[in-house]
C-alpha cells in the first residue's frame, strides 16, 4: 500500500541526481514535500499537510520560499503551455495555477476530491484518489469534470505523446487519447506510480516488488520487481524510482533493467521530479523531520 500522506515537523531536505552520486541540500522551510514540477526554467516544490509554504528554484540547488494561494494539502504539480498547475489531496475543490512558479492564483476544481496526480499532455489532466473522478483543463484555469472507468485508488497519470495512462494500486489501469473519455485496461502486475520514457510506460508498485511495462497502456508485460516504490519519474535518458524509508534509488535507461544506487542516508523519500535546467537533474525530497542531511548533487 503506498503512503498517501505524511505528517512532519522540522526542516525537510532534498536531493538531486544528474550523474552517479547524490549530495545533501535543504529546502527553505518545514514541509511535507510531496511533488515537484519543472517548466520555463523553474522548479516548483509542493508542500503537503495543510501548508502554504511552497518553494521555487532555477537550478534545483538553491531554493526560495514561496506562498501558495492558500494553506492546503498540496499533493501534485504539473507544467504545460506556460503554466504550472497545483492540486490538493484534501477532499476539496481547491487548486492553483502560476505562470512563473513564484506567485500562485486560486482556481476551482469541478468537484470536491483528493486530486492526487496531474499531468500535461494535449491538456492538463487530474485524477481523483479513491473515486471515479477525473478532470481536464486546456489552460490550467478552468476545469471540467469527467469520469474514470471505475471507482478505485487512482494514484498517478502519465502521457506518452499520444495517450494518457492512469494507474491504481492494483492491476487496474485506464487509457485516454483526449483526457476526457477513459477506457479500462489491465496491467500485468500491481502498480501505483506510472511514468513514460524510452518508449514504455512503467507502472511500479507501491505495495510490492512487482512492476510492469507497456508501449501503449493497453498491452502489458510483467517485469522483475525492485521493491515497493514511493515515486517514479523519467527525465533525460533514465527512469528513477525512490522508496519510503529507503537508502537506495533504482535507475533504468530502458524501463526493464534496473541498477541500485546507494544514498548517504535512509529517509522518507516521497517527492520526485526532473528538470532540464542548465544542469539537468532529478530532485527528490523527504518528509522526515530528521532529514536535514539529505542529498543533492551536481556531479
Amino acid at each position: 500500500m503506498p503512503m498517501l500522506g505524511i505528517m512532519a515537523s522540522g526542516r525537510s531536505g532534498h536531493l538531486v541526481y544528474p550523474g552517479n552520486t547524490w549530495v545533501a541540500s535543504t529546502l527553505p522551510s518545514t514541509g511535507n514535500w510531496l511533488d515537484f514540477a519543472y517548466g520555463g526554467g523553474v522548479y516548483v516544490a509542493m508542500p503537503g499537510y495543510t501548508s502554504s509554504a511552497g518553494a521555487s528554484s532555477t537550478d534545483g540547488i538553491t531554493w526560495t520560499a514561496r506562498t501558495m494561494s492558500s494553506a492546503d494539502y498540496w499533493r501534485s504539480a504539473s507544467y504545460g503551455n506556460g503554466t504550472f498547475v497545483a492540486t490538493t489531496q484534501s477532499s476539496s475543490t481547491v487548486a492553483s495555477s502560476s505562470t512563473n512558479g513564484t506567485s500562485w492564483t486560486a482556481r476551482t476544481m469541478p468537484s470536491a476530491q483528493n486530486w492526487y496526480s496531474s499531468v500535461y499532455g494535449n491538456k492538463f489532466v487530474s485524477i481523483g484518489l479513491s473515486s471515479s473522478s477525473a478532470a481536464y483543463s486546456t489552460d490550467g484555469i478552468t476545469w471540467t469534470g469527467t469520469s474514470m472507468p471505475s471507482s478505485d485508488t487512482w494514484l498517478s497519470v502519465a502521457w506518452n505523446g499520444t495517450v494518457y495512462c492512469a494507474a491504481t494500486q492494483n492491476t487496474n489501469v485506464a487509457t485516454s487519447t483526449d483526457g476526457i473519455t477513459w477506457t479500462a485496461r489491465t496491467a500485468a502486475a500491481n502498480g501505483s506510480y506510472i511514468a513514460y520514457g524510452a518508449g514504455l510506460f512503467v507502472n511500479a508498485a507501491g505495495g510490492s516488488s512487482a512492476n510492469s511495462t507497456s508501449p501503449d497502456g493497453i498491452t502489458w508485460t510483467s517485469r522483475t520487481g525492485f521493491g515497493a516504490a514511493q515515486n517514479l519519474k523519467f527525465g533525460g535518458d533514465k527512469f528513477v524510482a525512490i522508496f519510503y524509508n529507503g537508502s537506495t534509488v533504482q535507475i533504468s535507461t530502458n524501463g526493464t533493467t534496473w541498477t541500485s544506487k546507494s544514498l548517504t542516508t535512509t529517509s522518507t523519500w516521497v517527492a520526485l521530479g526532473y528538470g532540464s535546467s542548465s544542469t539537468p537533474a532529478f530532485v527528490a525530497a523527504t518528509a522526515n523531520s530528521a532529514s536535514n542531511l539529505l542529498n543533492y548533487s551536481i556531479s
